[in-house]
């Protein structure tokens, strides 16, 4: 995997460009497909699978498995460790954005993975993936969105867009077919709370014109 993505880099043109090299992730959990979001002008978006060898255009990546230059931290800035666990990565990769690095997708580079205890129901014919995520992990997700959303919306409304539908898919997932219930959507609503009316411990760093962290 890591020999794949390196080889990818190196013959890839435009190599100053590249922040983060990523493998496809394979969900051990589910028989579908991982699906990218990749930008369609401003305010809208597609989410597609991984086609082409290569795709530099997505948006943002989970960390598993990827590989980071090392030296894009004096523009970047590290990893937001506030955050605690989710939603760090999509906050990297969007801090990376900012600064003019892309992500690099390498599709031969294959990394088995499992994302939550996913289970897959059809619902009126369609098939839905659930993650089964503890109330617990909730709160950090809904948190955690709150954030991103306050800090990135003026820069990647198509990031926010889609995210703001997929909260409201989980919210439907978890009417739907998840177990406690309450338990969930109490969690919910505390980190919709926390997002919203509290500052991270240690604010997002943000570039200034000059290209300085600040």
């Amino acid at each position: 995997m890591v020999a794949r993505m390196l080889a990818a880099y190196h013959a890839y043109p435009e190599k100053e460009r590249i922040g983060l090299i990523a493998p496809e992730i394979k969900d051990r959990n589910t028989t579908s497909k991982t699906r990218y979001l990749v930008p369609k002008g401003k305010f809208w978006f597609q989410r597609m699978t991984l086609d082409e060898p290569c795709n530099d255009q997505v948006l943002s990546v989970i960390t598993s498995g990827s590989l980071i230059k090392a030296g894009i931290f004096n523009d970047t800035g590290l990893m937001p460790d506030h955050f605690f666990i989710d939603y760090i990565d999509h906050a990297f990769c969007l801090q990376m954005k900012t600064c003019g690095y892309n992500i690099l997708l390498v599709k031969e580079a294959i990394l088995g993975h499992r994302l939550g205890d996913k289970t897959e129901y059809n619902i009126a014919g369609a098939k839905v993936t659930v993650s089964h995520h503890p109330a617990a992990r909730r709160y950090y997700i809904f948190r955690n969105r709150m954030w991103i959303w306050k800090r990135y919306a003026a820069i990647f409304p198509n990031f926010i867009i889609h995210d703001v539908l997929a909260a409201g898919f989980d919210v439907l997932r978890i009417t739907l077919c998840e177990k406690q219930k309450w338990q969930n959507f109490h969690a919910i609503m505390k980190g919709i709370y926390a997002g919203l009316c509290r500052e991270p411990a240690h604010k997002m760093r943000k570039k200034t014109q000059t290209g300085k962290i600040s």
